[in-house]
């Protein structure tokens, strides 16, 4: 990438991937960025430049389609506040953010979810942990609509989809870490359901989808601050545990952000 990131987060099309901001260094230096880059998922090499947000962001929250990326809400520079915009971006070409409209609370570090006509963004971190869950349709503008609640009020997770089942990897209620994961039917409206546990408990992780399976990766451990390099996986059309998949190349944390060329936004 142009520089090393943290809280970031990212949204994709079958054939692209876009990182939108997040924080430089853990010293803050360089400071909170508007930047988002692209790069191209099939071929290997670093980033290219795609535009810029309306202002520097981080903690965002993502969903996407083949067409269009949603970036919700985070935490934005210079006023320092969290927000509760939606931003969209058009993935096949390169441009600035426009808006799309607006989440019922502002919010940071939440989960999006993807299928190909719904986006849907669920909990946040701060400034409280939710268990609100609102949707939007990624082909339209407008304003995000209830969807349901999470099982618990949580915060500082990833989100991970087919296109029709959502899941909701770990996270911390604001006391503890959350091995568990949740369960939503994206083209219906209800509460999310226990679909599992997760096989290392940890929270500040990323994930990455096909139809089939949802992948989590890294994250912060609830014992001393310290990062994790597992990877695991779960079937998303069946309910159970997560097993292994494998390693990160280093142990990674702080809301990395994940994406895949097949995830539930991108109808197979």
């Amino acid at each position: 990438m142009d520089q090393g990131r943290y809280y970031n987060r990212a949204v994709s099309s079958s054939t692209r991937g876009v990182i939108a901001g997040g924080t430089g260094d853990i010293t803050g230096s360089p400071a909170m960025t508007s930047n988002m880059q692209y790069v191209t998922i099939s071929s290997e090499g670093g980033s290219n430049d795609f535009g810029e947000m309306d202002f520097a962001r981080n903690g965002l929250v993502p969903a996407s389609n083949n067409t269009r990326g949603l970036l919700a809400a985070g935490y934005v520079s210079p006023a320092n506040i969290r927000d509760t915009q939606i931003l969209f971006i058009t993935i096949p070409t390169t441009g600035n953010s426009n808006g799309f409209g607006s989440l019922s609370e502002a919010q940071d570090q939440g989960a999006g979810i993807n299928s190909p006509t719904r986006g849907v963004f669920a909990g946040c971190k701060n400034p409280a942990r939710s268990d609100v869950i609102s949707f939007v349709t990624i082909s339209t503008l407008g304003d995000a609509e209830d969807f349901g609640n999470l099982t618990t009020s949580k915060g500082a997770m990833p989100g991970a989809s087919s296109s029709t089942r959502g899941l909701i990897f770990g996270g911390d209620d604001g006391s503890n870490f959350i091995n568990n994961i949740d369960l939503i039917t994206i083209p219906t409206l209800g509460d999310a359901t226990d679909f599992g546990d997760l096989l290392a408990i940890n929270a500040e992780s990323t994930a990455a989808s096909s139809q089939l399976r949802g992948l989590c990766a890294g994250g912060e451990t609830p014992t001393g601050g310290g990062w994790t390099n597992v990877i695991q996986y779960v079937t998303i059309a069946t309910a159970g545990n997560a097993i292994d998949f494998g390693d990160l190349t280093v142990a990674r944390g702080n809301d990395l952000g994940g994406f895949s060329d097949a995830h539930g936004g991108l109808a197979q």
